[in-house]
């Protein structure tokens, strides 16, 4: 197996002797390279972060045998068999490019590494033509943005999504990629997805699969409940609110309970709203539904849109007005910049509301 770190090749098998110097590398390269070499001398447990996109970011240990179960599960379930070259472009200190690492080791493929940027096929070397590769979506948009990176893509033999939302402009995008686009669903206490999405091709849908021996529930709530071998057999219970469909093989993603706006008595989902206004914004710009304490509505909802671009809001709002119901239209829409992520590209809601309020105090 090869590791190719930008332009330089590693041979994994070589490292591990004795007298092979290890390179010296930039963080994210040597956290890849010291996790290969952890994983091929047999380590049995690991420690990762979570992302911090729902609260303060921890550390969860994962057991080896866990991962390999994921990683299998994944490359069926994607019908990876054929793949010999993986990219991996997301940070490896996190799960997703973790489990990248991890599919590749198990069923050897080779590996380019590169430095998580916002179109990371354009780092690739001439003639260079991965055959699987993670993306979160603004890396996904970039890239169906460029001809040639686009023409990169079309050749893969599949590309898994996750890390965020997927907007609807950039799913309607994704229909003229022949290549099985996937959008999973998962964290890091579950080592990665347990369901699947295709959102391209005549197989696309509108809610996930559950992996193989995945079974899940529903809470008082809700939210979604996940038991598999990734948990230790045991029951999860997130935050997630669901539909679940009949015998339990799949979902479709509500929202988040934690999201949920009280405004005069009446519970909104954010992401309920967000999905029917995405049209009416400008292509590819960032905006969520938020709520402000109001002493009339108890929470009154508010839109915030990142732009660095004049917009109309006045105009906007116009556009809303028909297509949203009283109570999920925003009593207010601002331009705040720049919104705060977290280090896999979430927007975090609570803290770039708290920073937009902040701002608004000053003035």
């Amino acid at each position: 197996m090869i590791l190719q770190i930008n332009h330089q090749t590693i041979d994994l098998q070589k490292i591990l002797e004795p007298e092979t110097t290890i390179p010296i590398l930039e963080a994210n390269e040597q956290t890849a390279l010291q996790f290969c070499i952890d994983w091929l001398k047999g380590k049995e447990e690991f420690t990762l972060k979570t992302s911090g996109s729902t609260g303060t970011p921890k550390n969860i240990s994962l057991k080896r045998q866990n991962m390999q179960w994921s990683a299998k599960a994944t490359i069926k379930a994607l019908q990876l068999q054929n793949v010999k070259k993986a990219l991996i472009c997301l940070p490896t200190q996190y799960i997703a490019g973790t489990m990248m690492l991890v599919r590749a080791l198990e069923h050897h493929w080779d590996i380019y590494l590169t430095t998580p940027k916002a179109n990371p096929l354009e780092q690739l070397p001439q003639n260079y033509q991965p055959d699987f590769t993670a993306l979160v979506p603004t890396q996904l948009t970039n890239i169906l943005q460029n001809t040639h990176t686009q023409h990169i893509a079309q050749k893969m033999q599949s590309i898994l999504i996750g890390g965020a939302a997927i907007e609807e402009t950039l799913i309607e995008q994704c229909q003229s990629i022949k290549t099985p686009i996937y959008s999973s669903y998962g964290m890091t206490e579950t080592i990665s997805h347990i369901a699947l999405r295709r959102i391209n091709g005549a197989e696309k849908t509108n809610y996930y699969i559950t992996l193989p021996q995945v079974d899940i529930d529903q809470d008082e709530r809700q939210c979604l409940k996940i038991k598999a071998q990734v948990t230790d057999n045991e029951w999860i219970t997130t935050n997630d609110i669901v539909e679940v469909l009949p015998q339990k093989q799949g979902f479709r993603l509500l929202g988040r309970a934690d999201n949920i706006i009280n405004t005069g008595g009446i519970k909104i989902q954010p992401e309920t709203i967000e999905k029917k206004i995405a049209h009416f914004l400008p292509p590819d710009t960032p905006f969520f539904i938020t709520a402000i304490a109001d002493s009339y509505w108890g929470n009154k909802v508010v839109l915030l849109i990142q732009s660095s671009q004049t917009i109309d809001l006045n105009t906007i709002k116009e556009k809303l007005k028909p297509i949203l119901l009283p109570h999920e239209m925003p009593k207010e829409i601002h331009l705040f910049s720049p919104f705060l992520y977290t280090e896999t590209g979430k927007i975090q809601r609570k803290t770039t509301t708290e920073a937009f309020l902040k701002t608004t105090k000053k003035c």
